[in-house]
């Protein structure tokens, strides 16, 4: 089924690049092509966490929220622009999707701004080289950073259990060598202490450095869905001393209001749909929330 995905998506990106020809536009439209992640396929990244309220362990197997390897991280990143881009062009160091944006305001002539995370990636189609690159990889409760040939994993406590060759076993961290294991078997943090280290700093470094949120304010967006279910969602969402600005989207018939006790919300969502608030606030606020879910305390999971 995977494989048969990719060769759909494959026909349908030739097709569009074939009109795109047809038209006449070839030298002066830009296309890219990525995505957002693959799959966990591989039996030795089953991520296990614990289960949630006494219920089963749920496999991190054919998924890709829990695991942060390259089969799941690594995904296609091409840029046509015959004008300005050499064509044939493969840049080997590893790059992040946060680098598409300044890429595409560089090939436009514009100014990228502070704000914006990344760094345009024309030098290095340019032929120039930078392997040292930083490349983070965010899941769920566990993130990892590569720098040049190695990639360390750092997993929250509820998603350290990892199946590894028929047993369960506590990580941490985990410490891979892309340059002698690209498959990402070995874990080796034991006998790299210096390495586990320097990513570690560097990864605190990075996040110490992200650019900061607005002194103005912070908006949250806040989504729900049932599934193939109906559920019925209820929240109560205050910030002490402030009135909160709230943009709904599509509730469904529910309740909500926004007084000066915080805004509450009763909605029912019928199967396969979707609700949601923006919630607008002062960014040195901090929110107080509580939600339900069908009449009960929202679910840990």
């Amino acid at each position: 089924d995977y494989l048969a995905e990719i060769r759909k998506d494959d026909a349908a990106i030739g097709e569009l690049l074939a009109r795109v020809d047809q038209l006449g536009l070839r030298d002066d439209t830009l296309v890219v092509v990525t995505a957002d992640h693959g799959e966990t396929l591989s039996r030795e990244h089953d991520v296990v966490p614990e289960g949630v309220d006494g219920g089963p362990r749920v496999s991190g197997r054919f998924h890709h929220l829990s695991t942060l390897f390259d089969e799941t991280a690594h995904v296609p990143l091409i840029f046509r622009l015959p004008k300005k881009l050499p064509s044939g062009v493969r840049v080997k160091d590893p790059v992040s999707a946060l680098d598409l944006v300044p890429t595409v305001l560089s090939l436009a002539g514009r100014e990228v701004p502070p704000a914006v995370t990344g760094s345009s990636l024309l030098p290095l189609a340019s032929g120039k080289s930078d392997p040292e690159r930083p490349v983070v990889v965010e899941g769920r409760a566990a993130r990892s950073i590569r720098v040049g040939r190695w990639r360390l994993v750092m997993r929250d406590e509820s998603y350290r259990r990892v199946w590894v060759r028929g047993t369960f076993e506590t990580r941490a961290v985990e410490l891979y060598d892309l340059e002698t294991d690209p498959g990402e078997r070995a874990e080796v943090s034991a006998k790299h202490p210096d390495v586990v280290e320097r990513l570690q700093r560097a990864d605190r470094e990075r996040r110490s450095q992200a650019a900061p949120v607005s002194d103005a304010q912070t908006t949250y967006r806040l989504r729900f869905t049932g599934g193939s279910e109906r559920r019925r969602v209820a929240a109560t969402i205050r910030a002490p001393g402030q009135k909160l600005g709230v943009v709904a989207r599509d509730l469904h018939g529910g309740r909500l209001q926004n007084g000066p006790n915080g805004v509450v919300l009763d909605v029912e969502l019928p199967a396969g749909s979707a609700a949601g608030l923006d919630v607008t606030v002062a960014a040195s606020v901090d929110l107080e929330w509580t939600f339900q879910l069908d009449g009960q305390p929202w679910p840990k999971s």
